[in-house]
């Protein structure tokens, strides 16, 4: 495979981009899933063209696949919102231990803590429960756990 520049290889996937302006009400609108698929397209074929670069495109494409990951969960949680906006998206409360709940967001981020030389200590009380919608309550403690491992300090 021949590499080709990164303009080369990106203006063509750019071009034709009917997305709504940012702040314009037709951005609540527009699906989710409408951007969803640009962004799985994107992972896709850094992908593939990861299998056959020379080592100094490596990196690049590698933060090209670690962005579309990100832009994918800011989407999901685009989706939640405009649900929740258009008064479309229906509790679904219960009771759940929360030690559980934190303990799965842990596990989730271990990795990342632990490439920082960060600990992370459950210290819910087992006897904690809540009622509430249990992914509603997930994506925050992902959200505040997840800052403070990226803006904390390391072996902290």
């Amino acid at each position: 495979m021949k590499f080709k520049s990164w303009p080369t290889l990106l203006i063509p996937c750019c071009t034709g981009s009917r997305l709504p302006l940012p702040g314009s009400a037709s951005l609540r609108r527009t699906p989710p899933h409408e951007l969803r698929t640009p962004v799985a397209v994107i992972s896709a074929c850094a992908e593939e063209l990861q299998k056959d670069l020379p080592g100094e495109a490596v990196e690049p494409v590698a933060a090209i696949q670690r962005e579309s990951a990100r832009m994918h969960k800011i989407l999901s949680q685009l989706l939640l919102l405009t649900r929740g906006y258009e008064g479309r998206y229906h509790l679904e409360r219960e009771v759940f231990p929360l030690r559980e709940v934190v303990a799965s967001v842990m596990e989730e981020l271990a990795e990342t803590a632990s490439a920082s030389q960060i600990r992370l200590f459950n210290q819910v009380l087992e006897e904690v429960s809540l009622y509430a919608d249990q992914s509603l309550t997930t994506q925050p403690l992902i959200n505040l756990i997840g800052n403070s491992i990226r803006y904390g300090r390391e072996r902290g």
